[in-house]
């Protein structure tokens, strides 16, 4: 049987403080971490591309 990978995609709006924690946590426990981030204007991105997880973008104002 092959192994399993898994990964998660975490949708993003400014969430820089919350992804501090929820990073590190999820990085022992999943295989792959993608970010999906909605235009965000705070260090969300820097944080996430710094921690070396995947990173995507899509146009401002599609979130609350």
């Amino acid at each position: 049987m092959p192994a399993i990978s898994v990964a998660v995609v975490i949708p993003t709006l400014n969430e820089e403080d919350n992804l501090r924690s929820v990073l590190p946590t999820l990085a022992g426990a999943v295989d792959e971490i993608v970010v999906s981030d909605g235009g965000s204007t705070d260090g969300t991105a820097a944080l996430v591309s710094e921690a070396g997880h995947g990173w995507v973008t899509g146009p401002a104002g599609r979130g609350p």
